[in-house]
């Protein structure tokens, strides 16, 4: 199915208020929110750690415009334009209505794990070619929000004049993207990294193709149902990393993401 189809708002989608949030995040919240003097850059650095309370924190951001010319891309926007006080709101309700807490653990992990490590390894790459790395890194962390979409509605379809047609992760996750109103950056890249098209406005469907790819081979995420994904040409040629940049990338993507699971005990 085309991609575009999801362009149509998806009804199972529009009551959606949250999507499965990791308990350790909203623990680490919660302790900071005991402090008078938690700023919105530490409390955006907690959030920024999972897909689901990121994803949340865009959709209320861009939903609410705050006068902006252009949507905010990262969970750091967000905050400074929300604040403390609003950011801790947000987590204490989701604490009260985490999805999280009726799916088996054992499908979330391995995504969480994978989440967190494909926003490293994109932020690296972004890095490596002078990009900006803080939007690969939410593009890695979101890229396949659409799971989360899943879990909460299996089989989920969208109504068109040929009949109804189920939603692919990929889909559903372009799908949210649209109704919860996130940039049009990130959704080319939730939407085309599988496939990064030959276009230079689209680099960052690239980056997130290529940080999936590392992440799958380097094998740290406990994944034993993930599989090497085919290698776009495209996508490698036009990011041309040396031997020593992939190495780079390897070792940083490492090093955060095997802390961030201890963090977070996951």
């Amino acid at each position: 199915m085309n991609s575009t189809l999801t362009h149509e708002p998806v009804p199972a989608l529009t009551d959606l208020q949250t999507l499965p949030v990791m308990p350790g995040v909203l623990r680490l919240l919660y302790d900071a929110g005991k402090r008078e003097n938690a700023e919105p850059g530490e409390l955006s650095h907690l959030i920024a750690l999972d897909p689901g309370l990121t994803a949340k924190l865009l959709r209320l951001t861009n939903a609410s415009h705050f006068g902006a010319n252009s949507k905010v891309v990262t969970a750091d926007q967000a905050a400074a334009l929300l604040g403390s006080k609003q950011l801790l709101q947000m987590a204490a309700v989701t604490s009260h209505h985490n999805p999280a807490l009726q799916l088996p653990s054992d499908a979330l992990l391995p995504f969480w794990r994978r989440s967190i490590a494909t926003a490293f390894c994109a932020k690296a790459i972004a890095r490596t070619r002078n990009m900006k790395h803080d939007y690969a890194y939410t593009a890695g962390l979101l890229h396949h929000c659409g799971e989360l979409v899943l879990m909460l509605h299996p089989g989920l379809q969208l109504t068109t004049p040929e009949g109804n047609i189920p939603l692919t992760t990929i889909q559903a996750g372009t799908a949210l993207a649209h109704q919860w109103q996130f940039a049009d950056t990130l959704t080319d890249a939730l939407t085309n990294f599988t496939a990064p098209p030959e276009d230079p406005h689209q680099l960052l469907a690239a980056v997130v193709h290529l940080a999936e790819a590392f992440v799958t081979a380097l094998d740290i995420c406990g994944d034993k149902a993930a599989t090497l994904p085919l290698l776009s040409t495209h996508a490698w040629d036009t990011l041309a990393l040396t031997e020593a940049e992939c190495l780079q990338v390897f070792r940083e993507t490492e090093m955060h993401a095997l802390a961030t699971f201890d963090l977070l005990q996951i």
